[in-house]
């Protein structure tokens, strides 16, 4: 479609001329514009004009047409009204791409004035099209129309239009007196009248599209019906394919074949019947001869499981055999097995007490060494002892000599002074001597030990400090044996909380036990493995025979209600055929088969009877009218004719009948007894030549019926003497003579003897309405039970006696079922035993295998922790060697710097003391010349005789008390010197005998020290020694507690250990392990094949049991064919096997067979009692009850043969008659198809142009495409079409019979055959057809598709989404128009009046706006007062105001803004005149 340039409108006056468009032009420049005028401005008046240019002489009110504009004296005289398109560039031609379409008016006057005007509702229009490459002279805008105040006339511009072309050669003109080629010729340009009268529509009331659709399309149906086939699509075709309206010419060519059509219809019924006759035949003898191939396998299959049944036999008994040989050589193999292990046992017992023995010499052999070390210790104990009583005896003879001289003292009492005195000094001088001596001894003893002693200090730190390092070593090992010792002993106690729960017998051994337990396990999970594929196996053929058993009773149900059913029916019919006998009896006829006809024929001759009696008393009753109103009527020949003639001729054209009613009586009685049949004739005028030419008269079914002409008759009644209409009508008509109605007496003697013989037929037909209600009972009923077919009482007995039959069959394949249930029962249930059994011992031997493992890792474990504390002991006994000889390096210097100090310091106390006991004596001295004989005196008596004569002279010791005191002291001292070497072993006697033999000697300190010292050594190696005899101990113990639970588990695996145990066990196991793994794979090896025989006999002894269940169940004397055959099959065929695939595959081949006879059976029995109620729908009565009396399922291949001969037999005498029929229809089908074909044709179009409006609807919204609409509508399936259009057509033709006059009959089917009456034939349901629109909501997400019917929410939200529904419903008017062309590039242009009354948001009109862009449609819209944001979205705006001119309202241009960059400067044209000039 092109899209609008500029508009203009020149010398409009309205409103009673108070308000005007002069010469008013506008620039849309192909945009969307929008133009503001105030209500009342003359919008409505614009867009009724600008739509002249479409739609010629249309209104957009009733109310005010465009005559109107002419009616007031201030009118318009001629109106003026131009659209100039720029046109689609596949319309261009030869470079005119400007077309301007233009409208003039002037108020209507008499035709003879003006005889080339167009006349319409008292105005008086032509339109012409003006092409032009560029603006010039006569474009749109120069066009003269006016200059100044002159206006061009009507037929001024019509002359001028006509003469352009010649005087302007860049233009063409098209000048259309006639609407239909104006609208005909701008159709080619895209200028659609569908559009534009939708367009008008909407403009109706002022921007409500929304009320246009839902006043004129409430539902999606109108939509589709009204809007979319009748308004759009069918008128597109009708102006592209027909040029104008087809319905009446296919309702014409209908009507026209109408009766063909009944007789076809009638005929084909037939044929159709005997198709389906033949149809059924064959398919029922499909059925018989399905028997002939079961029959044959099913003998095939008996002699297949036959022949399996005898090998299932043979290989069971071979399979027991296999069974026994194995078992003997398993039992043997297994004897041996054991032996090698107990053999095995043994020698590892011997292993473990020969390691016993070596632990128990290394424990004697430390025992002895710890004795040794002990004795040792001890006598460096006595020695010691002995030292400490030496000193306990030098005590006591220290204070025996105290005590002497206490009583030195006590005896010396008595002395004078003088002689005490010289004692004294004799004593002193001898001590002097003395002490010179041993003081100067000791000074220099002293001065060498001080030196000694520095050096010893210094050496002594380094010991201490290297002692300290070394003990730290030691310490730090010890806690780490410690800790090792106890992770030891606790591994050692899980060890053997482990082995009480195997039957191991060395620790050792653990690994070995383990891998054989692992073989054990993998072994029993195999057997469990087995044991599940077999109860698989078992359950699939339990859930088979489940399967087959439920199958089994659902069948013995069904018998049961057959059973039922059977005696029910058996019941009726007895019933029935009594009711029948007793109605034979009645008609005459005892074959109940024939009672139905002989009723049907009595009926159907009453009904006849009745048509007559009806048919009389009808005409008797017109008769009697005719008579009575001296009006004759017509007959329904003389109608039927008349329709036609009238129908076909323009011309006057009467019945006869009708004629003498609009006569009196006189000229009637006149006519009458010239003409009698002149009721029954019809009377033409002028055509009466063409219609004696018309062959349809020849051959119309309406009696014979006279034709006269008009001119002759009205001649006779004006009193013409010479006219005669039998010279000019040759047909006559065979009719009561009704001239005596006009005589009075002749007419009531007329009306007596109707009245009477209508009384007598009235009475006759009562009496046979009361007959005939009888006979229709007992038709219905006879009838009924014809149709309903059922079968006799002798067949029902049959079948009651079959289904008995089949019955006891089904309870003996159910007890055969069962008892195969109970035996894989039976077998499921010692399997479930076995596998218990397997499962215990599984479960068993898993936990041993896991304690064996649980020993393994933890002997791992020991064994890496003995390993380091080996590591840790040699460790230890380093480090407590280094200590050892540290410390012994340390005792040393330590003992030596010790005795050093105690030298020191003795001397320096013997220094002190010589020096504080020359203070005593040192008064006392003298020089004295006779000390020699004191000096024979041994110091130590010179000190006691000096301190006592001393202390007697000074008295110093008191009285005698005093001295007592100290003596008893003394004894003190030596009792306790005397009890302490008793403490020690030695008395005072043998204290006295030791020191006279010299052994009893007093130790220096050092010597002590050295004593002790041997002693804490020796003290430390026996713990040493005590350790590794406790560890040794504790190998021992374990060790023999391994043995002996060895020994427990071999006596209660084999008893008493009575085998002499081998000399080398290690050798002596190895030999016999390889022994023992030789025959665990011979064992494993015969275990399987025991296992898979034992498998194999289970599958062939099931095999067996299901075969001859099944063999018995079909075979009567199975048992005996079994005892005569299955010896001498067994012979003749000794090598062949039966195998599960062969066996399952002829279990369910013949299981199919049986399955498949059965089925064919129900199926025979249920298809033939079909057949039987077929053929009685479609009235083969015959030959149903033949079917139904004579055809039962065949038991053979000879019976099967034997009735499908004579099913075929019926079949070709069944194609026979049909073929007959068919060759008398041929012409009649062929024509009727091809008016369907025609008919399905336009359906066809039609949903192929409803299929692209889905896609002429998207637009583009944030990057999404978007349809706008959707049509989703239910068809039919394409292969229906022909078939529902035929059966359409058929209802057409019949209903259209109803009507009495063809002109009623024309109407009725051209409604039928209107477009969208016959695209419902491919529906399913109009009112299911659902049209979906577009909402747009302003948050994205929630926008959305809505019924059509349900498009409502706010106003301006309706609004806007009938505004996109209408923009897409125009690209689709324009596509469809389109033909060849491009449509998706094809402009389109739309006017709404002010759209924005209730859509003022943005968001409503942008998806608006996108469509409008996306199918290049230019929106025109006169609006008042819309806001910016919506006239921003406008390329072009307006502002129209009005201004007074001469008291008058002129329509102007306020203001204008374009957003449009003009391609092309506007064309002014210039004036000029000429001027004269005078030259010099």
């Amino acid at each position: 479609m092109p899209q609008i340039n500029r508009i203009r409108v020149n010398n409009i006056k309205y409103n009673f001329g108070t308000q005007y468009y002069d010469d008013f032009l506008m620039r849309f420049s192909c945009k969307n514009t929008i133009y503001d005028l105030a209500n009342g401005g003359g919008k409505s008046v614009l867009m009724l004009l600008l739509l002249q240019t479409m739609l010629p002489n249309c209104t957009l009110d009733e109310k005010q047409p465009v005559e109107k504009l002419f009616a007031s004296a201030g009118g318009s005289t001629t109106i003026h009204s131009l659209v100039e398109w720029k046109l689609d560039s596949c319309d261009v031609k030869n470079g005119y791409k400007y077309m301007t379409c233009g409208f003039c008016a002037r108020k209507g006057r008499a035709a003879d004035d003006e005889e080339d005007a167009v006349k319409g509702s008292g105005i008086e229009y032509f339109n012409y099209c003006i092409f032009y490459r560029e603006f010039g002279d006569n474009d749109i805008k120069n066009l003269p129309l006016s200059n100044g105040d002159e206006r061009i006339t009507y037929n001024g511009l019509k002359a001028y239009l006509r003469d352009l072309e010649k005087k302007d050669f860049g233009v063409k003109v098209k000048l259309f007196e006639r609407k239909g080629d104006y609208l005909s010729f701008i159709n080619d340009f895209g200028i659609y009248e569908s559009h534009w009268e939708l367009v008008r529509g909407i403009n109706k009331t002022e921007g409500h599209v929304r009320t246009y659709f839902e006043s004129n399309y409430k539902t999606t149906r109108k939509v589709v019906e009204d809007l979319l086939i009748e308004e759009i699509i069918e008128k597109s075709y009708n102006n592209r394919i027909r040029g104008g309206n087809g319905d009446d010419e296919m309702a014409k060519t209908l009507l026209e074949i109408k009766d063909k059509l009944l007789e076809l219809a009638k005929r084909r019924e037939d044929i159709d019947n005997y198709g389906k006759e033949l149809e059924l035949i064959n398919e029922f003898a499909g059925k018989v001869n399905d028997f002939g191939d079961v029959f044959a396998r099913k003998e095939a299959g008996k002699s297949t499981l036959f022949k399996y049944l005898f090998i299932a036999g043979a290989q069971v008994v071979k399979k027991e055999n296999e069974a026994d040989r194995l078992a003997a050589e398993l039992t043997a193999l297994t004897a041996a097995k054991e032996n090698e292990e107990k053999l095995i046992a043994a020698s590892m017992i011997a292993e473990e007490e020969a390691g016993l023995k070596e632990v128990r010499e290394l424990v004697e052999s430390l025992s002895e060494k710890n004795d040794a070390m002990s004795a040792e210790y001890e006598k460096k104990r006595s020695e010691l002892e002995m030292s400490y009583a030496a000193e306990d005896y030098a005590d006591y003879v220290q204070q025996e000599k105290e005590l002497a001289k206490l009583k030195e003292y006590m005896d010396n009492r008595h002395k004078d002074k003088k002689e005490i005195t010289d004692e004294m000094q004799k004593l002193a001088s001898a001590k002097h001597l003395y002490m010179a001596e041993e003081l100067e001894e000791n000074e220099k003893l002293l001065n060498d030990l001080l030196g000694r002693e520095r050096e010893s200090r210094e050496a002594l730190e380094n010991l201490s400090e290297n002692f300290r390092v070394k003990d730290n070593e030691c310490a730090r090992t010890e806690g780490t044996l410690a800790e090792l010792r106890k992770q030891a002993e606790e591994l050692q106690s899980g060890i053997n909380g482990k082995l009480s729960k195997t039957p191991l017998l060395v620790v050792e051994n653990a690994q070995q036990e383990a891998d054989e337990y692992e073989e054990k396990i993998e072994e029993l999970r195999n057997r469990l493995g087995s044991l599940a594929d077999d109860a698989a196996q078992l359950d699939a053929r339990k859930e088979s025979c489940i399967r087959e058993r439920a199958q089994t009773d659902a069948a013995l149900e069904l018998a049961a209600q057959n059973l039922d059913r059977i005696s029910t029916l058996l019941s009726a019919a007895r019933q029935r055929e009594n009711e029948l006998t007793a109605l034979g009896k009645v008609y005459g006829e005892p074959n109940h088969d024939k009672l139905v006809g002989v009723l049907a024929r009595f009926y159907d001759n009453m009904l006849a009877q009745r048509e007559q009696l009806k048919k009389k008393t009808d005409s008797v009753r017109e008769y009697i009218s005719s008579i009575e109103n001296l009006k004759p009527i017509d007959s329904k020949g003389v109608q039927k004719m008349c329709e036609y003639l009238q129908s076909r001729y323009e011309g006057s054209i009467i019945s006869g009948a009708e004629y003498l009613r609009n006569k009196d009586k006189d000229e009637c009685a006149e006519l009458a007894g010239r003409y009698p049949y002149l009721p029954y004739s019809v009377l033409v005028g002028d055509d009466y030549e063409n219609i004696c030419r018309d062959r349809n008269v020849m051959t119309m079914d309406c009696g014979v019926v006279p034709i006269i002409r008009l001119d002759v008759v009205d001649a006779v009644t004006a009193g013409d003497g010479m006219a005669d209409a039998h010279e000019t009508d040759a047909y006559m008509l065979a009719c009561r003579d009704l001239s005596f109605i006009y005589d009075e007496a002749g007419r009531l003697s007329g009306i007596r003897k109707a009245t009477e013989e209508l009384e007598q037929a009235s009475q006759e037909l009562a009496k046979l309405e009361d007959r005939l209600a009888v006979v229709r009972t007992d038709y219905e009923r006879v009838s009924g039970y014809s149709c309903a077919g059922g079968e006799s009482a002798a067949e029902l007995e049959a079948m009651l006696g079959a289904e008995k039959h089949s019955e006891g069959s089904l309870k003996d394949k159910a007890d055969n079922l069962r008892e195969l249930y109970d035996t894989l029962e039976g077998r499921t249930r010692e399997l479930d035993d076995r596998k218990i059994r397997l499962d215990e011992e599984l479960e068993d031997n898993l936990r041993v295998k896991e304690s064996l493992d649980d020993i393994v890792e933890l002997c791992k474990s020991l064994s890496e922790c003995n390993l380091e504390i080996t590591k840790n002991e040699v460790v230890r006994d380093a480090a407590v060697k280094a200590r050892k000889l540290s410390k012994e390096l340390h005792d040393g210097r330590e003992k030596a710097y010790n005795e050093l100090i105690l030298r020191r310091t003795g001397i320096q106390k013997n220094i002190e003391n010589l020096k504080a006991t020359w203070e005593m004596y040192e008064p006392y001295h003298k020089e004295s010349e006779d000390t020699v004989e004191v000096r024979m005196v041994p110091s130590a008596e010179i000190d006691a005789r000096f301190t006592a004569l001393r202390s007697l002279l000074n008295e110093e010791l008191g009285d005698m008390t005093d001295k007592e005191r100290l003596m008893e002291n003394c004894r003190t001292a030596m009792d306790k010197a005397v009890r302490s070497m008793l403490h020690r072993g030695i008395t005072l006697e043998k204290a006295k005998e030791l020191d006279a033999q010299g052994v009893l000697q007093v130790k220096s300190h050092e010597d002590l020290l050295i004593i002790t010292e041997e002693q804490d050594k020796l003290k430390q190696s026996i713990r040493d020694v005590e350790g590794e005899l406790d560890s040794a101990s504790a190998q021992m113990n374990r060790i023999e507690g391994s043995c002996a639970h060895a020994r427990k588990n071999y006596e209660e695996r084999y008893g008493v250990l009575e085998t002499e145990l081998p000399k080398n066990p290690r050798e002596y196991a190895g030999q016999h392990r390889a022994e023992l793994e030789r025959l665990k794979k011979e064992l494993t090896r015969l275990q399987a094949e025991e296992k898979k025989n034992r498998q194999e006999y289970t599958a062939c002894l099931l095999m067996q049991k299901d075969l001859e269940r099944i063999v018995k169940s079909v075979t009567p004397d199975a048992d005996e064919i079994i005892k005569q055959k299955s010896a001498e099959y067994a012979e003749d065929n000794p090598g062949e096997e039966l195998t599960d695939a062969k066996y399952e595959e002829a279990g369910r081949a013949f299981e199919a067979v049986l399955k498949d006879e059965q089925k064919k059976r129900t199926t025979f029995l249920r298809a033939r009692d079909l057949l039987v109620d077929q053929l009685t729908m479609l009235k083969a009565y015959e030959l149903a009850q033949e079917i139904k009396q004579n055809i039962q399922p065949p038991q053979s291949r000879a019976e099967a043969d034997e009735l499908s001969a004579a099913l075929k037999g019926t079949a070709d005498c069944i194609v026979l008659e049909r073929d007959r029929i068919s060759r008398g229809i041929e012409d009649m089908e062929l024509i009727k198809t091809n008016f369907e074909n025609r008919c399905v044709q336009i359906c066809t179009n039609i949903r192929s142009e409803l299929e692209r409006l889905d896609k002429l609807s998207r637009i583009t919204l944030d990057d999404e495409v978007i349809p706008v609409l959707s049509l989703q509508i239910p068809y039919i399936k394409e292969e229906m079409y022909k078939d529902r259009m035929s059966v359409y057509i058929n209802e057409t033709v019949s209903s259209a019979e109803n009507f009495k006059t063809i002109d009623e009959r024309l109407k009725y089917i051209r409604g039928r055959l209107s477009w969208k009456r016959l695209f419902s034939v491919i529906v399913t349901d109009m009112n299911s057809i659902r049209l979906n629109l577009y909402k747009r909501e302003r948050i994205k997400d929630q926008s959305r598709y809505l019924r059509y019917e349900e498009a409502v929410g706010s106003t301006g939200q309706s609004q806007g989404i009938y505004i996109q529904f209408l923009v897409s419903i125009i690209n689709y008017i324009a596509s469809i128009n389109a033909g060849g062309k491009e449509a998706a590039v094809l402009g389109k242009t739309i006017f709404i009046d002010n759209p924005f009354g209730a859509a003022k948001d943005v968001y409503i009109w942008e998806p608006i706006f996108k469509l409008l862009k996306t199918n290049h449609v230019q929106l025109i819209v006169p609006a008042r007062g819309a806001t910016p944001a919506i006239t921003g979205r406008f390329d072009v705006n307006y502002v129209l105001g009005q201004k007074l001119v001469d008291k008058k309202q002129q329509t102007v241009v306020v203001d204008y803004h374009s957003q449009v960059a003009e391609q092309e400067l506007e064309y002014e044209r210039l004036s000029f005149s000429q001027e004269s000039f005078d030259f010099l």
